[in-house]
């Protein structure tokens, strides 16, 4: 083997998250409420050194970040967090991917990007375009098959709320379903994907 050249083969792929989606989600947790001791708390609980996050290109462990969530979760006592935080995270925590889908003409080249780049942003994240005839439909889940409601919201909100960046419109046509049980209230899911 030259220099330069890599052994062919298995590549095992870690469960890692963008240390900027991190960041992202600290600060809209801030925005929405949640205090700087109570987000300094939840990353602590979480195991995440706060060092890393200063590297927008950083990596965090997928364990790591799930524990964040969960904790801003039970900091903040909103059942609609996930829902919430996706709605006001800004573009810049996706790092290239957000900035390329904001930069899409259309709605459907954003959807596109993401399968291929997701992994810049999470490892763990599957994200399916499937087009039918005139309706698309984008499914979310983690490839290991771990299921988290409030990691789900998230994502889908960020799309939601990024069509209506893009279309220029407050509604879009569309039909949100959701693997989680239907909340007590909807009124932010309302707000966010319709009624």
């Amino acid at each position: 083997m030259s220099a330069g050249q890599k052994k062919k083969g298995t590549v095992t792929q870690r469960n890692t998250v963008a240390a900027s989606l991190v960041s992202g989600v600290i600060a809209a947790a801030e925005v929405l409420g949640g205090g700087r001791a109570d987000m300094t708390l939840c990353l602590n609980v979480s195991g995440i050194n706060q060092a890393l996050l200063k590297s927008p290109t950083s990596r965090v462990d997928g364990e790591h970040f799930v524990a964040l969530l969960v904790a801003i979760e039970a900091a903040m006592k909103d059942e609609a967090i996930g829902v919430r935080i996706g709605a006001v995270l800004a573009v810049s925590s996706f790092n290239a991917l957000g900035y390329a889908a904001a930069s899409c003409n259309t709605l459907f080249e954003a959807l596109r990007l993401i399968p291929k780049y997701e992994v810049l942003v999470m490892t763990q994240g599957n994200t399916e375009i499937v087009e039918m005839g005139e309706v698309v439909d984008v499914r979310w889940s983690m490839r290991n098959g771990q299921y988290l409601a409030i990691l789900e919201d998230l994502f889908l909100a960020v799309w939601v709320v990024l069509g209506k960046r893009l279309t220029g419109r407050d509604t879009l046509n569309l039909e949100v379903a959701f693997t989680h049980k239907c909340p007590g209230r909807l009124n932010a899911w309302k707000e966010v994907f319709g009624s």
